[in-house]
């Protein structure tokens, strides 16, 4: 049996599904909507299984599914929707699914060694070192590393599974306010970060990278001296950010945006239309 996977990942998006072969072990299981984990290039991502079949054109060159996330599928229905959605808008049958499937970004698929039926046994029947994997030990690296965990294995105690783990939520940027300190040497983008700051009241470290140009070492050395104290969480969603300048107008856009003015005058509505990327926005 094979399952026609798409990957959910967010670096790029494939055009078609591909081809995995399901081992014996889940051929029972493996259902149209099922998240498994899947081997692409060097790693393993998260899949939706958007069909099977019991041949494949690729079969000589198909790869073997690793797992199946203990996870309700994703109702066939909604799989069929995402490619009604991907044929309707002409995009990738991977980026219709991510409106459906579990976030990818929040998740990570992380190697976890359990035991088995035949392990929990074990464990029961004297073999205390077993316990370690009753509730399940993340593996790190490669599994002929860890002797332990390889010997398990070799015994059919152990099993090594896929699970999905909520990343940590991305860190909220640290604001800053002027303080009265001064480094005894400071330089041009130093300079330019306190200037920043002083005129929009409080700074987050992320806008003081992009517009001032500094370096951690460099804000670190600024904090050191006082010349910069960090303010309460949140305080710079308040302040105001530096404007960022209207982009440069082709001449197409400037002629809309002539015509879209003349029409403005009598206090009239305009209708700007134009394909998808033509570059209604900036107008």
């Amino acid at each position: 049996m094979y399952a026609a996977v798409v990957p959910l990942i967010r670096t790029r998006a494939f055009a078609e599904p591909f081809d995995y072969l399901i081992p014996p072990c889940l051929a029972e299981r493996v259902v149209v909507g099922s998240l498994v984990a899947a081997p692409l290039g060097s790693q393993v991502v998260l899949g939706v299984v958007v069909g099977t079949a019991l041949t494949s054109p690729h079969a000589d060159r198909a790869l073997e599914l690793r797992d199946l996330i203990d996870l309700p599928p994703v109702p066939g229905e909604l799989v069929e929707v995402a490619g009604r959605l991907a044929r309707h808008y002409i995009t990738s049958l991977g980026g219709a699914l991510t409106l459906i499937a579990p976030p990818a970004a929040a998740l990570r698929l992380e190697r976890t060694a359990v035991l088995t039926a035949a392990g929990h046994a074990a464990w029961q029947a004297g073999r205390a070192d077993l316990a370690v994997y009753a509730d399940g030990v993340p593996v790190r690296g490669a599994l002929r590393a860890d002797r332990d965990l390889a010997a398990g294995r070799r015994e059919g105690w152990i099993e090594v599974v896929y699970r999905l783990r909520l990343t940590e939520p991305e860190r909220e940027p640290r604001c800053f306010v002027v303080g009265p300190g001064r480094p005894a040497r400071m330089g041009a983008r130093q300079k330019a970060a306190l200037e920043l700051t002083a005129a929009l009241g409080s700074c987050d470290e992320r806008t003081l990278a992009k517009e001032a140009g500094v370096a951690r070492t460099a804000l670190a050395s600024l904090l050191a001296a006082g010349a910069l104290i960090e303010a309460q969480p949140g305080a710079c969603a308040l302040a105001p950010q530096p404007a960022s300048p209207a982009p440069p107008l082709l001449d197409e856009q400037r002629t809309a945006l002539e015509a879209v003015l003349r029409a403005l005058q009598d206090g009239g509505e305009v209708l700007l239309h134009g394909v998808t990327g033509s570059g209604k926005t900036e107008v």
